[in-house]
């Protein structure tokens, strides 16, 4: 069976020169880059039979593939100008959960569509539609998880509070809100 592949240069060759220069400007654009390529070489290897899988788990990592390529066209496509003026570490973190929260509720927006989709007359596909909805609603979920923290750090941020552990009032350290924007507690206070 030949599988199709689905890097972003097969999808979007028109953008080929776009995603370089946000691979290299944007971390959030090249967090989403990385997490696109990592499940499309797991589908590809499912796909290939070189990897087992059961059929939800196959669809879901796909639905997961396409809400973050639909995040990454939604990047690439942005009209707002890539700017290249240095930041502070805290105002790059910051704009990184700003265009994740933006993201995020677009992804909320399309979650409430699919689960407002009728289903189908036939029980067998009732059946896997239902699979289906499980897993959309645990995206769904996870989503409104993230969003919550990202809020969060927001005010903090409004706050004077950003990038200050809310436990022990220490700086949380710019290696771990790179991984982590959105990190309430340092290191040591997270462990």
């Amino acid at each position: 069976m030949a599988v199709e592949h689905h890097d972003l240069i097969h999808e979007f060759p028109n953008l080929r020169d776009t995603i370089h220069e946000l691979k290299t400007t944007s971390r959030h654009f090249r967090r989403l880059f990385d997490e696109y390529h990592v499940l499309t070489t797991t589908i590809e290897k499912i796909e290939n039979e070189v990897v087992l899988a059961t059929t939800t788990s196959e669809n879901a990592k796909k639905r997961h593939r396409l809400h973050l390529k639909d995040e990454l066209h939604a990047l690439l496509t942005a009209n707002k100008p890539i700017t290249l003026t240095k930041q502070s570490p805290a105002e790059t973190h910051i704009q990184t959960l700003v265009d994740r929260a933006e993201l995020l509720e677009r992804r909320l927006v399309k979650i409430k569509l699919d689960a407002a989709t009728a289903h189908s007359s036939n029980a067998t596909e009732q059946a896997q539609e239902r699979e289906n909805d499980e897993v959309i609603d645990e995206i769904g979920n996870a989503t409104r998880e993230e969003l919550d923290l990202i809020y969060k750090a927001l005010e903090r941020n409004k706050q004077g509070k950003y990038g200050t552990c809310q436990h022990c009032d220490a700086s949380i350290s710019d290696n771990r809100l790179e991984a982590l924007p959105e990190a309430e507690f340092c290191i040591s206070c997270a462990a």
